[in-house]
């Protein structure tokens, strides 16, 4: 999960990156946190994030007006709003953002949200069209088995059927942000909810219609082997 955090006050930003480190590691996350100084910074960074927060602090690189401004570049992104009051609590939900919260920030409070922000994400959809038949699909995101580059296309493969699709292999891993997602080769997105085996360098991907293998490259495998154990120790 990537997790980015703009514009926040030294103190608050050490409290905020340690509490996210805690809630990752007490529900077998891997997270990726992201800080920058201001949204200019953040925008010039072409990772994906899946959770932004924004603290609300003077001028237009920071809090709500920076959130708005990201927002549009980035409609999937749940916002998360910090401020030292609630004066600016309906402009936070004007914007769409999933929770505000004045600081101090309570513990509970906050690893409550990220599980309903990590829910959020979980079960979203994902909208294609099918080249082959020019039909435009939604589906569920977790019923996704593996994606897979195949010539100029991606073959998208579910439990009980087979797409084409024209989006690349780069866009397809910013729409599957879900926990249970993992790139283990630069052509291939599999869902950790499918892998029957893993070895060193293939993974072997089980589901209703078949059994697929997929290569895991050199300098992935730690990434992958840490994500596969993290995965399993929250889904035994």
């Amino acid at each position: 999960m990537n997790i980015a955090i703009c514009g926040a006050d030294g103190a608050f930003q050490d409290e905020l990156r340690q509490r996210l480190f805690s809630y990752c590691g007490s529900r077998r996350l891997p997270l990726e946190l992201f800080e920058y100084t201001d949204v200019r910074k953040m925008e010039a960074d072409r990772r994906p994030v899946d959770i932004a927060f924004f603290d609300e602090l003077p001028g237009p690189l920071y809090g709500i007006e920076a959130a708005r401004e990201f927002k549009k570049r980035n409609p999937r992104v749940i916002l998360i709003i910090t401020a030292e009051d609630s004066k600016r609590i309906d402009d936070a939900f004007d914007i769409k953002a999933f929770r505000y919260f004045e600081k101090p920030v309570e513990t509970q409070r906050l690893f409550a949200s990220l599980d309903c922000a990590v829910k959020r994400i979980d079960e979203s959809t994902v909208a294609f069209v099918h080249t082959h038949t020019g039909e435009m699909l939604r589906i569920p995101a977790k019923k996704i088995v593996f994606v897979e580059t195949s010539g100029r296309k991606t073959r998208v493969v579910t439990e009980n059927a087979e797409y084409s699709s024209a989006f690349k292999i780069s866009q397809w891993k910013k729409m599957l942000r879900a926990s249970c997602f993992a790139f283990p080769h630069s052509s291939y997105i599999v869902n950790m909810r499918y892998v029957e085996s893993f070895a060193r360098s293939k993974l072997t991907l089980k589901y209703p219609h078949g059994e697929y293998e997929v290569p895991v490259s050199a300098n992935r495998q730690a990434e992958f082997k840490l994500h596969y154990l993290l995965f399993n120790n929250m889904h035994p």
